[in-house]
């Protein structure tokens, strides 16, 4: 038997630097070897999601063609259009 080290392409003796593209991490891993798996994170238990209320235009404007809503300090105009379309304004 000889006393000659032999090397492998995977195999590095103690000491021995890594090959320049090699001093990545990714690259300094075996190509057979798997990195290991990332945990997935943590996901908070949710609620499926309610449904919407829904309202009728008719039972926010009660016949009139245009009304006022107050939002907080601010005034919003709801307004009917002759196309039967709804606008809201500040």
């Amino acid at each position: 038997m000889s006393d000659a080290v032999l090397h492998t392409p995977n195999v590095r003796t103690p000491g021995e630097a890594l090959p320049r593209d090699a001093q990545n991490p990714a690259w300094a891993r075996p190509r057979d070897s798997a990195a290991p798996a990332a945990a997935p994170p943590a996901t908070p238990a949710v609620s499926p999601p309610q449904p919407l209320r829904r309202l009728a235009s008719s039972s926010l404007l009660r016949g009139d063609a245009e009304i006022e809503i107050a939002h907080g300090p601010v005034v919003y105009r709801l307004r009917l259009t002759g196309l039967v379309k709804l606008i809201l304004t500040k």
